[in-house]
């Protein structure tokens, strides 16, 4: 049982490492993006859901941005 809980729980964490750093990631393209802006032809930036076909991972953008210098989120 014990060999089963560590299991769980080590798969939880990696579950949980792989989403901080598919999230770092997102955050930093959003802020590339973003620092590019309307003078490089960046309009809008967006996301799709896609019924989870894409991934175990949900992220809010708004969410992500709102870290960054000149968020409007």
């Amino acid at each position: 049982m014990t060999a089963l809980l560590a299991s769980v729980r080590s798969e939880d964490e990696a579950f949980d490492a792989a989403r901080a750093g598919a999230g770092a990631a997102m955050t930093a393209g959003i802020g590339a993006a973003a620092g590019l802006g309307l003078a490089a032809g960046v309009l809008r930036i967006s996301a799709g859901n896609y019924g989870g076909k894409l991934g175990p991972y949900h992220f809010h953008l708004h969410t992500l941005a709102a870290g960054l210098d000149g968020s409007r989120a």
